[in-house]
């Protein structure tokens, strides 16, 4: 299987920059002729600013897209801050998660720790609190859907999973669950229904590339 590499979201991201555009625009037909207070105005006048702060930053995003997450033979690399990259080895990763966002979107979460010896930069009194747990540092790496659509979210946590699968069985997936099913025993059902089924899935996607790539050595 190839690496998994979440990019820009150039669809997503015009989308938020119409939203904006909207916003700037009403913003400032409210400032203009419905505001009747100097100190209203200028408000309005503000939040339209900010949203076209908004859309050129998107513009930017657009025209450098980058890369914002990747999975491969290595572990877990999150891009999303360029000031503050972090990667987590399959070995240390714990869970694998696909949460709502908000009503429209999802995140996905990565779960993992470093060691005391794989963390650079850490006070003394840091140090003694890791060292008081087990010399762990736990870290989430977080894929945003407020940036990335639903769909791109769902295919990168399905295919994170198979790879999970193949470098660190251990590892927890869990995929999305709609925290108003937890509440009756058949929503419960549910949801264990689709765990079952996401983690056939990945066996069979593991089964199948095994397969392919034994057909590949014979030949």
């Amino acid at each position: 299987m190839q690496d998994v590499v979440v990019r820009t979201d150039a669809g997503k991201l015009a989308s938020i920059s119409v939203a904006y555009g909207a916003f700037g625009v009403l913003f400032t037909w409210l400032g203009a002729t419905v505001a009747d207070d100097v100190v209203v105005a200028i408000l309005c006048y503000v939040v339209a600013v900010v949203a076209l702060l908004g859309i050129i930053h998107n513009m930017r995003e657009l025209m450098h897209p980058r890369v914002l997450f990747k999975a491969d033979s290595e572990g877990v690399t999150d891009y999303s801050k360029e000031d503050d990259i972090v990667s987590l080895p399959w070995a240390n990763i714990e869970r694998i998660d696909l949460k709502a966002a908000n009503n429209e979107a999802l995140m996905l979460d990565v779960v993992g720790f470093k060691t005391l010896d794989e963390i650079d930069g850490i006070s003394k009194e840091q140090r003694q609190m890791l060292e008081q747990n087990d010399g762990r540092g736990y870290f989430a790496l977080e894929l945003s859907g407020m940036w990335v659509s639903r769909k791109r979210i769902e295919q990168a946590f399905d295919d994170i999973s198979v790879l999970a699968a193949r470098y660190n069985p251990s590892i927890v997936c869990t995929g999305f669950q709609d925290s108003l099913a937890t509440h009756s025993k058949r929503g419960r059902e549910r949801l264990e229904r689709q765990q079952r089924r996401r983690e056939r899935e990945v066996r069979e996607r593991l089964a199948e590339e095994g397969a392919s790539m034994g057909g590949g050595d014979e030949e």
